[in-house]
């Protein structure tokens, strides 16, 4: 299969990152979309600590999205782009779905997930290096395998009550990955 060239950005940092990856893995495929998503976002790698601290202010301003909908999912979407990619570096925005795209609060951004088709990953377990590599996983192993393309440049993790914190071992999030056939 043939990588678009975003994807092989992604492999790219993500081998950098961190390494060799060997988890085992079956996704659920499914079609979601459009969410509309704000929050606090930040330019950096998970090496840099940045991600991490974009939680807390997330938390801090919750009350002042008035038009969230689902009060126990967040999110974080990682954007990327070539010219980021090439520093090693993303966007990631800890957000909240909201139903109204106006109105956003100062120093916050809006993301807009299109529709699409979506491998989701369930991820049991902290949040660390281990992550990092079961991204690792799904980029250079299972998508190869997969017979999909990536249809965007993003994906997304989403935390709901199976969440129990980044440093308990029982905590599941599911991770979203837009995919789609390629043409043949």
């Amino acid at each position: 299969m043939k990588f678009t060239s975003s994807c092989s950005f992604i492999l790219a940092l993500l081998h950098i990152q961190y390494g060799q990856a060997s988890e085992t893995m079956e996704p659920k495929i499914v079609n979601l979309g459009p969410i509309n998503i704000v929050g606090v976002q930040v330019v950096g790698s998970p090496a840099d600590g940045s991600f991490g601290k974009t939680w807390p202010v997330l938390f801090e301003r919750n009350s002042e999205l008035p038009s969230r909908i689902g009060m126990n999912v967040s999110y974080g979407v990682q954007s990327y782009s070539q010219e980021l990619m090439k520093q090693g570096k993303w966007k990631y925005t800890a957000g909240l779905e909201v139903s109204e795209k106006e109105n956003i609060p100062a120093g916050m951004a809006l993301i807009s997930i299109p529709s699409s088709q979506y491998a989701v990953f369930e991820y049991k377990g902290v949040i660390s290096p281990e992550l990092g590599q079961f991204f690792q996983h799904i980029y250079k192993k299972w998508l190869p395998e997969s017979g999909y393309v990536i249809e965007g440049k993003y994906d997304f993790e989403r935390y709901d009550s199976r969440f129990k914190g980044p440093a308990n071992p029982d905590s599941v999030l599911d991770i979203y990955l837009p995919i789609k056939k390629p043409r043949i």
